[in-house]
């Protein structure tokens, strides 16, 4: 991305071992990449990505291969989603590139452990990446009944982490009610009120996805636009 090369997309998945698909030795990671345009641009692009894979020992797969791996590693992610026992959820937030190594290692490294959670097989790390920088993992939710207590904390720390690095929370797959309490992490109170006050325009008798995405005030707040 940095050499002005465009791709209309790319992602990054993480494999566990290299026998899920029949990856080469030493070979944990799988790229897809898109490209889009005329014939001659897109050859040119490409045969310039080959060399960059070559150049950091990589191997660049033929076309049919890379469907059939990608088709394995969909069937193996889905039994092993079938086979789970007990829940798991998933964090999706924009990260600065420059940023997705601190972040990545602050959330396995440092966050995670504190609450003994662990990532499913081969979701430890995986990145979206287009116009923005997508990060994305998927992890179990602690069980027992102190479990739901530290997922909602976790959820936080992670949002102070994506914000911190100047991130976006929700990303693609939007606030709904697991990231509502943690946009004052990212907005202002302005910014809160205008969305607010937006949304009773549009739906004054709030019938309209209730109590999601945008989050209630508090007591203070509202206590405080009443005496104005």
């Amino acid at each position: 991305m940095a050499t002005g090369v465009t791709c209309t997309g790319a992602e990054v998945q993480e494999i566990g071992e290299e026998s899920e698909l029949n990856a080469p030795e030493n070979k944990k990671g799988i790229f897809l990449i898109s490209f889009e345009g005329t014939k001659e641009e897109v050859r040119a692009e490409v045969d310039f990505v080959k060399k960059i894979v070559e150049k950091t020992k990589g191997v660049f797969g033929n076309h049919d291969e890379a469907l059939r791996q990608m088709n394995e590693y969909e069937l193996l992610w889905c039994g092993t989603r079938a086979t789970t026992i007990g829940y798991e959820d998933n964090l999706m937030p924009y990260i600065p590139m420059d940023k997705m190594r601190e972040f990545y290692d602050k959330l396995w490294d440092q966050i995670m452990p504190k609450y003994g959670i662990k990532p499913l097989p081969g979701e430890r790390y995986e990145n979206d990446i287009g116009r923005y920088s997508m990060a994305y993992s998927q992890f179990y939710i602690p069980s027992g009944k102190d479990g739901w207590m530290k997922y909602k904390e976790v959820k936080r720390e992670i949002a102070e982490l994506v914000t911190e690095l100047g991130g976006s929370i929700a990303s693609c797959v939007g606030v709904g009610i697991a990231e509502r309490d943690n946009l004052e992490l990212e907005f202002s109170k302005v910014a809160l009120e205008i969305m607010r006050e937006i949304k009773h325009a549009l739906d004054p008798d709030n019938i309209m996805n209730p109590g999601k995405k945008i989050p209630t005030k508090t007591n203070k707040e509202a206590i405080s636009k009443a005496k104005v």
